[in-house]
This record gives C-alpha cells, structure tokens and sequence, in this order.
C-alpha cells in the first residue's frame, strides 16, 4: 500500500463500529467557507492524482508541478469551491470533470503560472515521481492515483489512531500483515519483536485490519452522497486498482 496496485482488507464491506474523524468532503466544505488549514489539507489530499493526470496528458515532471499548483489556484480561486454543496454528488467526479475542463480549456503551457504559498504540503515522496503508465488515459491515471490516495489516506489515519494510543511501534511493525502487503518476517517473530505471544500477535492483525478497513470506508464515505453509496464506491476503486 505504498503507492503499488494492491487488494485492500476483505472487511472493507463490513462497517466497524469506531468511527475515525470525518475528512474529504467535509475538507471540501471547510476549503469552500475559505479555512486555510482546509484549504491546505485539501490540496495535500488531492496532489497525486491531479499530478498524475498532468504528466498523463504529457508534461514533464517540473511542469506538471507547476501545472498542479495552477488548477489548485483557479480551483480556489474566486470562491469556486463555495457553491459546492454535498448533495452534488461523487467530489472525485466533480475534480476530474473541473480538471479535464482547465486543461482542454486553458492553454497551460502559456499561461503565466501562479504560484499557491503551499510548497510545505507537497507530497515529499517517491509517489510524486512514479511514472505513469502510457497505456493509461489521462482519466485513468488520474482515477488510479485517486484510489491509492484514498487507502494511503486510511493508512495514515489508521497510524495516527495507533500513535495516539501510544501504539506506533505496534502499527508500523503489523501493517505488513494488511492484504495487499508482502510480510517480511512471520507473526512470530514478530512477537518477539513485540514482546508479546504469536496468538496475541494474530489478534493483533485481526484488530489492525477492522481498523484500517474502517478508516478506508469512512474517507469513502467522504467523497459520495449517502452512506448507500459507499459499497459501490469501494467496488469502483477496486475496480480501477486491478486494472
């Protein structure tokens, strides 16, 4: 789950019964009354596949960082995002439909760029510089980049929740027994590792899974409409991850 095409946890079609803190939509909402830490959040949360899209359509790797900063700033710009109402439906369309419009519409390459004071946010890993596959269409790329932020999302809410627990170890040492993840040592050595026994390192797992299942459903359940909609919202993403 760093950035590869992986299957998430069988138990993300069964709810769980903590709820993490809303994000996503509820970002939207906050970034649209203009809260700067929203507008902030928001654009950390959708860099990757926006920037993804560009390089798709074929800009560089620097151009398309400059590219993302300038539909971030006309996204924001001039309260774009106050007329967004929830019952609009899927945030994900919405994003993709406004940004295939600024690159057909606007001739990017000749625009003067703007510049958004957000450069601390940007993503500071390697999933920036991920090529991107040329089999793809822009529209895929950007959807793929979209179901990997939405787990890699849930993964840093799930550590979060582990962290405040005072838990971190535990989670960082655990999380390669989520589906998806290639173990590199046994549950038992991890025990070891832990100082606890194998059984309870099973249990461990089991409860490791609920909650990043639960993260995963909850960030979206973000992005839709209703609650109803979240089962097919999930299916879509996997969907787009086995392709």
């Amino acid at each position: 789950m760093d950035g590869h095409d992986q299957d998430v946890p069988e138990a993300l079609g069964h709810p769980a019964s903590s709820p993490m803190p809303p994000t996503l939509w509820t970002v939207v909402l906050e970034a649209g009354a203009g809260t700067e830490t929203a507008l902030e959040r928001l654009c950390r949360l959708y860099w990757l596949p926006i920037n993804a899209y560009l390089r798709r359509w074929g800009y560089n790797e620097h151009d398309a960082e400059d590219f993302t900063q300038t539909f971030l700033a006309h996204l924001l710009a001039k309260d774009r995002l106050a007329g967004i109402r929830r019952d609009k439906g899927r945030f994900r369309s919405y994003l993709l439909g406004a940004l295939r419009n600024f690159v057909i519409d606007h001739n990017v390459r000749k625009r003067r760029l703007e510049t958004l004071p957000l450069q601390a946010e940007t993503p500071g890993d390697d999933r920036v510089r991920e090529p991107v596959d040329p089999a793809r269409t822009p529209e895929e790329e950007f959807e793929r980049r979209f179901s990997l932020s939405l787990i890699q999302h849930a993964l840093d809410r799930t550590r979060d929740d582990y962290s405040q627990r005072g838990q971190a170890e535990r989670f960082d040492a655990l999380r390669q027994f989520l589906p998806g993840e290639e173990p590199s040592c046994s549950q038992a050595e991890i025990g070891l590792r832990l100082g606890i026994p194998e059984g309870a390192v099973a249990k461990a797992v089991h409860d490791l899974r609920r909650r990043f299942a639960q993260a995963y459903r909850d960030a979206v359940r973000q992005t839709v409409n209703t609650s109803g909609e979240v089962d097919d919202e999930i299916k879509h993403h996997m969907a787009v991850l086995s392709r």
